[in-house]
């Protein structure tokens, strides 16, 4: 019987917690370098909505819930829609490793070109989302074909606006214009 790895997903999604946040006050320290060659007139439409243990804890919240909250979602799904439906840890450890590649993306974010991050995110999300659509077209193999495209579609949307998040709240370069709290 294979049993499944708690710690690998725990983990991934730990160090993209930690990485957002360093990366998050690399861009407010650049953006303060860039507010610090402003006239005195410019700079005041400039100021501080965010609060650095806010920010950590909202990361938080958003990974871990979604590689809790995902996999539970599908394999409920997938158990209400008669098909022979795997093990849940092992949904959360598909969930928690498909975030990987965001651990190097998140790091190329820290460089202060905004085509750049969107660039890296999107092939990030590319890249995870291809295989997890992969892994999620095997796993409802079984199910009809309406089953399946219900749990790949919704899957790869579930991915797509975690990128979205991930992205727009917390590797930006500039977040005043695009944040939103979930606190």
């Amino acid at each position: 019987a294979e049993k499944p790895d708690w710690y690998g997903p725990f983990w991934v999604s730990t160090t993209l917690v930690l990485l957002t946040a360093v990366i998050e006050n690399y861009s407010h320290y650049l953006n303060d370098k860039y507010i610090s060659t402003l006239s005195d007139q410019d700079a005041s439409v400039y100021h501080e909505t965010y609060s650095p243990v806010q920010k950590l804890a909202s990361a938080a919240l958003v990974l871990w819930g979604y590689i809790t909250v995902v996999p539970l979602i599908l394999h409920f799904v997938l158990m209400f829609s008669s098909v022979e439906t795997r093990d849940l840890a092992l949904n959360i450890c598909l969930y928690g490793y498909f975030l990987t590649i965001f651990i190097p993306a998140a790091i190329l974010c820290a460089i202060p070109n905004q085509t750049l991050r969107w660039i890296v995110v999107m092939a990030a999300f590319a890249s995870s989302g291809t295989s997890l659509a992969i892994c999620l077209f095997k796993l409802t193999a079984q199910a009809s074909l309406h089953i399946a495209l219900i749990v790949v579609s919704g899957g790869l949307a579930a991915h797509f606006i975690l990128s979205m998040i991930l992205k727009v709240n917390y590797l930006s370069l500039d977040n005043s214009y695009w944040e939103f709290h979930i606190f």
